[in-house]
């Protein structure tokens, strides 16, 4: 599939909109998903909510360097293949269940190559995965998200383009699980 890009704005993630999307989704990942021990943030755009969460479960961190699309200009089309550097991994031992995390699944290329790549590299361990947004035209379902979306998103930590009609994603107030 391909990602779903309506043109009607931007949606903009606030930043305390995004720390109760990570309070609700740890607190979910604490009711389901209690062997968690490792997370892996793919960079650059899951850095800050994988963080966050290793943090808040006590668990390591490591990142995966992953590039989907063609430069950071919004709607800019993706790759046909994603880029992926798994050098931040490479020493990982003793894992059972990770969790791997991004901002957003658009297409479902990257978390789709990351958890491919994950697999050849620690063939024995579970592997749950963790989005701040799920694109209604993905093809990978995160296990855990908070927003579906059809537009391009802007998270707390890029800058807002100037020109562009915006708005701020709503409350959040479920967290959509596909176990």
């Amino acid at each position: 599939m391909t990602r779903v890009h309506e043109h009607k704005r931007l949606w903009v993630l606030t930043q305390s909109r995004f720390e109760e999307a990570i309070r609700m989704l740890v607190l979910e990942i604490k009711r389901n998903d209690v062997s968690i021990d490792t997370v892996i943030g793919i960079a650059r755009g899951g850095v800050p909510p994988a963080s966050l969460i290793a943090k808040e479960l006590c668990v390591p961190l490591f990142i995966v360097m992953a590039s989907h699309n063609f430069s950071e200009k919004v709607f800019s089309a993706p790759r046909a293949v994603v880029q992926i550097d798994f050098a931040g991994i490479a020493n990982i031992a003793h894992v059972k269940h990770l969790l791997v995390i991004d901002d957003i699944a658009g297409t479902g290329g990257t978390l789709r190559n990351v958890v491919s790549g994950i697999v050849q590299i620690i063939p024995s361990c579970k592997i749950s995965t963790l989005t701040l947004c799920s694109n209604t035209g993905t093809s990978f379902t995160p296990t855990y998200h908070i927003w579906d979306v059809r537009d391009w998103v802007i998270f707390p930590w890029e800058a807002i383009p100037a020109g562009m009609c915006i708005e701020r994603l709503p409350q959040p107030n479920v967290v959509s699980i596909c176990l």
